[in-house]
C-alpha cells in the first residue's frame, strides 16, 4: 500500500516536473523568434541607415559654379551681423532684412566647408561689434581638425567689413582690481617720464592720467589688430580681398567715457596696408572737422608707398543719433557740429598735394 501511494506520488511529479520544462522550452523557442525577428528588424534598420549616410557624390559632380550658387543661398544673405545686438548701433537698423546662415553646411565635409567659407566670406558684408567675438571669428584658428581655419578663409577671402571702436562690449581688464593696479605701476615711470620717481611718488593726477591712457592704449590696440587682419596688414596673412572698408566712431569714447578715442582709432587705421583691391572706406560717427582731419592724415602719413596705386574713395557720414534716450542724446550732442554732413574726400588730389609738400621741404 505504502509502495504502491510511494509510486503514484512520484510518476505524478515527474509528469508535472515534465510540463513545465516543456512549457519553459516553448517560451524560449517563442523568446528565440522573437528576438530573431527583432534582429532582422535590426539589421535591416542599420543597412536603410548605412545606405541613407554613405557618401553622396552628387554635388562633387556638379559644376562648381553650380556648386558656388547653392552655397550662396544656404550662407550669402548679404549681410552677416555678429551677435548679441549692441544697443545704439545705427549698423543694425537693418538686421531683421537678411536671414541667418546656414552654420551646418560647413559640417558636410571638407570640399563643402572650403567652398561655403569662401562663399560666405566674399558675398557678405560683415558687421562686427564685441571684439573678444569678433577675434574668434577672424583670428583664433578654428578648424575642423584638418588645418581649415576660419581666420584663413576671412584673410583670404573677406572683401566687406564693418568695424566699430565701441568700448563698451569689452571685459573688464581684471577681475582682480588690485592686480591690474600692481601691472600699472611698474612701468608707471618710465611712460610718465617723470626721472627718480616711484609709484608711491606720483600725484594723484599723474595716477589717474597714466591709468586712463594705459587703459585705452590696451583696447584701442585690441580693435586695432581686427583692422590689420581685415586688410591683410599682419605678418601671416596673405594678400587682402578686401574692397570696402567701414569704421563707425560713434561711440568711440574712452573706458571712462569722459572724453572721445578717435585719435587712437585713427592710429589703428595708420598701421594698415590696403591692397589695390580696396575701393571705399566709409568712416561713420565722427563729430567734428578735426576728428575727419584725424583719418585722412592718418591715411596720408601711412601710405607713402602704396598710396599711389591704391586710392580707395574716403567717404565721411554724418553723425546720428537713432534710437537714443534723452541722457544719451545729451552726452552724443556735446561737441557734435550740427552742420557736419556727409562729405567725400578726394585722396587722390590729397595725395599728390602731400608728394608736392615734401618735395618742397627736401628742397629746403
Amino acid at each position: 500500500m505504502d509502495n504502491t501511494y510511494f509510486l503514484h506520488q512520484l510518476f505524478g511529479y515527474q509528469t508535472y516536473r515534465i510540463y513545465q520544462l516543456q512549457k519553459q522550452l516553448s517560451e524560449s523557442q517563442a523568446r528565440e523568434q522573437q528576438l530573431t525577428e527583432n534582429n532582422h528588424g535590426l539589421r535591416d534598420e542599420v543597412d536603410r541607415l548605412r545606405y541613407l549616410s554613405r557618401p553622396s557624390r552628387l554635388l562633387e559632380r556638379l559644376p562648381a559654379k553650380i556648386r558656388v550658387m547653392i552655397w550662396g543661398l544656404c550662407v550669402a544673405p548679404g549681410k552677416y551681423f555678429l551677435k548679441p545686438r549692441p544697443t545704439h548701433d545705427r549698423r543694425y537698423k537693418d538686421m531683421e532684412e537678411f536671414f541667418e546662415p546656414e552654420w551646418q553646411l560647413f559640417l558636410v565635409n571638407r570640399l563643402v566647408r572650403a567652398e561655403a567659407l569662401e562663399v560666405f566670406f566674399r558675398e557678405n558684408h560683415i558687421v562686427v561689434n564685441d571684439e573678444p567675438r569678433c577675434r574668434l571669428l577672424l583670428e583664433q584658428p578654428w578648424t575642423d581638425g584638418a588645418g581649415q581655419a576660419f581666420s584663413l578663409f576671412s584673410a583670404k577671402h573677406m572683401t566687406s567689413i564693418s568695424v566699430s571702436f565701441d568700448m563698451r562690449g569689452l571685459s573688464a581688464p581684471s577681475s582682480n582690481p588690485l592686480t591690474w593696479a600692481n601691472s600699472l605701476r611698474q612701468p608707471a615711470t618710465f611712460l610718465l617720464n617723470v626721472p627718480n620717481a616711484t609709484w608711491a611718488a606720483l600725484t594723484l593726477q599723474q595716477r589717474m592720467e597714466y591709468a586712463h591712457d594705459i587703459l585705452s592704449a590696451n583696447v584701442s590696440f585690441a580693435w586695432s589688430q581686427i583692422l590689420l587682419h581685415a586688410t591683410g596688414s599682419l605678418s601671416w596673412s596673405p594678400p587682402s580681398a578686401l574692397r570696402f572698408l567701414q569704421i563707425d566712431v560713434t561711440n568711440c569714447y574712452c573706458r571712462q567715457g569722459c572724453c572721445r578715442a578717435v585719435a587712437r582709432a585713427a592710429e589703428g587705421l595708420a598701421r594698415c596696408r590696403f591692397e589695390e583691391s580696396l575701393e571705399k572706406i566709409e568712416i561713420l560717427g565722427t563729430k567734428t572737422e578735426a576728428e575727419r582731419n584725424l583719418f585722412i592724415d592718418s591715411l596720408i602719413g601711412s601710405r607713402r608707398e602704396s598710396l599711389a596705386t591704391c586710392q580707395p574713395k574716403l567717404t565721411f557720414r554724418a553723425f546720428e543719433l537713432e534710437g537714443r534716450t534723452d541722457d544719451l542724446n545729451t552726452l552724443h550732442l556735446d561737441g557734435l557740429d550740427t552742420q557736419l554732413g556727409d562729405a567725400e574726400v578726394d585722396m587722390a588730389s590729397l595725395w599728390r598735394q602731400h608728394l608736392a609738400d615734401v618735395a618742397e621741404e627736401d628742397e629746403e
